[in-house]
């Protein structure tokens, strides 16, 4: 472990692994609250955003020399999300010590007994991380580091809203229950299948891969061509762009340009 980040944490590795238990348990109480008054589609919308207040002690558990980050994550866990929280942290720690200091998230959609000792031990983890952050002891990974981690990897994505976009206006926005799986192939590129699918896009479709398809904001697989203009509006994808940073699947067809972008959550295959 590293004495200098870890100088002034107040917390044991066990009594931080027992802090980041309670936290997980305290999410899923806020589910169940939220899962009562929602469908299941926002429900998981929920879900999602309140994940991310783990986000931070999966920083300190990993980054302070604790363990990995395995050990204190559930399955259902994005953990693309969490890579993505570490592309521009200092910013959103600053944002959620602000808000969290300010209401408590745990009691949003219905009081839990005690979350807030618990809310105030986390937000003492949390301004020590941003303490190492901002003076130089700590450094994270960088956008390019989290789309390497899902380049030329099969994934899932958990769709629960879509829009389509025709000459730079989005002409149909909808929440959707909807699963994307993908499978990659060193043969075919990119096999995609849409479980659930609200568009006109092919449920099943495959995209070509390359040495290019990693780009500076997103990974890329196909490309748009003239060839690829027909009568009518095609129904199979010519392009995908996967933005891992922001939780978008976009999807592009053909003539005239359309694009299918849907909001989510990225899951990697093993």
């Amino acid at each position: 472990m590293n004495k200098l980040i870890l100088d002034g944490f107040p917390y044991s590795k066990e009594e931080f692994h027992d802090l980041c238990a309670t936290v997980d348990t305290l999410i899923m109480e806020v589910f169940h609250k939220a899962s009562s008054k929602y469908p299941s589609a926002q429900s998981l919308q929920i879900l999602k955003g309140y994940q991310s207040l783990k986000y931070p002690l999966m920083a300190i558990w990993e980054h302070y020399g604790f363990g990995k980050i395995e050990d204190i994550s559930l399955p259902t866990t994005p953990l693309l999300y969490y890579r993505a929280f570490k592309v521009d942290t200092i910013d959103t720690l600053n944002k959620m010590i602000t808000g969290y200091t300010a209401e408590n998230p745990f009691n949003f959609y219905g009081v839990i007994p005690n979350s807030e000792k618990i809310l105030e031990k986390m937000l003492i983890a949390y301004r020590h991380l941003l303490k190492n952050l901002l003076s130089g002891n700590l450094h994270f990974n960088n956008t390019g580091d989290l789309l390497k981690s899902i380049l030329h990897k099969s994934f899932e994505f958990n769709a629960t809203s879509y829009e389509i976009y025709e000459s730079g206006c989005c002409i149909q926005h909808e929440t959707c229950n909807t699963y994307i799986f993908t499978e990659h192939s060193i043969y075919i590129g990119m096999r995609f299948r849409i479980i659930n699918n609200p568009t006109y896009i092919d449920d099943k479709f495959s995209l070509a891969t390359s040495s290019e398809d990693l780009l500076e904001d997103r990974v890329q697989y196909g490309r748009l061509r003239p060839i690829d203009n027909t009568n009518g509006v095609s129904s199979k994808p010519i392009v995908c762009n996967i933005f891992p940073q922001n939780g978008i699947l976009r999807f592009a067809t053909p003539n005239p340009l359309r694009l299918v972008e849907f909001s989510g959550i990225f899951k990697l295959i093993n």
